[in-house]
């Protein structure tokens, strides 16, 4: 597996196509770069910079949020520090040095149906997971649960769902638009005839934790992408470590070992 990965690993500058704000600080950044188009899986993450300063030193990760498998790729950002706020300004035409595909990504699901819950901008892998899985098994029933703070957010993310045909179901921080509460809510309160074969979850920990506790009592199957913080993207730094859930493994690595995890794998 880690031979697959090196294979299809590209150092690239890539051009940036369109910035489109979804909420006040949620950015969609759609980037030219057939290598990493071409070689993405659904879960897999990029390390990123813009141009050559020395602040900030290190790369920042990003979940790969679409690719169309030819020359395009979005990332979802949230415009939280001086990184992501430049690239909030990035214009048509500028570059972006991009390192990746990175990780290992989301398996395909065996029997329908199948649950994303994402959780505001954990919602990034999630989107080409459901493409990807209306591409090579359309028969499969794909369930969309999303929690953001408020409309602004939650509106924004779900459009791109259905853009899918995908009509997501919502809660809200403050209640603005549909449930006023947690998305673990909605997980849990499914209706046994919609009841998921598989769960596929990204967001805060917190949410992750939930979800995973909530599939462990149903005997549902769960992956979860988790996100932190890295320096390298390669199992270089080390500094993306998550407890194990396993005596023979203290820890593993978000980059090297992940970000895609089986819910069990890990200690919540």
């Amino acid at each position: 597996m880690t031979t697959t990965i090196q294979k299809y690993r590209h150092q690239v500058e890539a051009s940036v196509e369109s910035v489109s704000f979804l909420s006040d600080d949620l950015v969609q950044i759609s980037l030219i770069t057939p290598e990493i188009s071409q070689a993405a899986k659904p879960g897999q993450f990029l390390m990123a910079r813009i141009g050559n300063e020395i602040d900030p030193l290190l790369n920042r990760p990003f979940s790969i949020h679409y690719a169309d498998n030819e020359t395009l790729i979005q990332l979802l950002v949230k415009v939280i520090g001086p990184v992501t706020s430049k690239i909030s300004t990035l214009q048509a035409g500028e570059t972006i040095n991009l390192l990746g595909p990175l990780g290992h990504g989301f398996p395909m699901p065996k029997d329908s149906p199948v649950c994303l819950v994402g959780g505001g901008v954990g919602a990034a892998p999630l989107l080409f997971l459901a493409k990807c899985i209306q591409d090579v098994q359309p028969k499969t029933t794909i369930q969309v649960l999303l929690g953001t703070r408020n409309r602004q957010e939650a509106e924004g993310l779900a459009g791109e769902f259905e853009k899918l045909g995908l009509i997501p179901r919502l809660s809200t921080d403050d209640g603005s638009l549909g449930h006023h509460g947690v998305i673990g809510d909605l997980l849990h309160d499914l209706p046994e005839a919609q009841q998921p074969t598989m769960v596929y979850t990204c967001g805060p920990h917190p949410m992750l934790a939930s979800i995973a506790s909530i599939c462990r009592e149903n005997h549902w199957p769960c992956y979860v992408s988790m996100e932190t913080m890295m320096g390298c993207g390669i199992s270089a730094c080390l500094s993306c470590a998550v407890p194990a859930a396993h005596s023979e493994k203290t820890y593993l690595h978000v980059c090297k070992n992940g970000p895609v995890f089986k819910a069990e794998e890990l200690q919540w």
